[in-house]
């Protein structure tokens, strides 16, 4: 029994360091392909009003898209003095 146990434990401390370490050269290698590519931007009306964006403002996520017919621009944050 304390050979299955020890069996166990190196076998989990080995296979996990391994997966961690080659995922993480691959991660290394390739990490731009799963960047964020997004932008957040503010949408414009044909009239060149802003379009609120309640859904981000209630969840508090960011835009990244506009409706047909709308101007994308991207977002300026308000600077702080």
């Amino acid at each position: 029994m304390k050979r299955v146990l020890t069996s166990l434990t190196v076998g989990l401390i080995l296979g996990g360091t391994g997966g961690w370490y080659f995922g993480y050269r691959a991660a290394d290698k390739n990490w731009e392909k799963r960047a964020l590519t997004g932008v957040a931007v503010d949408c414009y009306d044909a009239q060149g009003n802003l379009v609120p964006d309640t859904w981000g403002e209630k969840l508090g996520g960011v835009q990244m898209s506009c409706a047909p017919g709308q101007t994308a621009r991207v977002h300026q944050s308000k600077s702080k003095p």
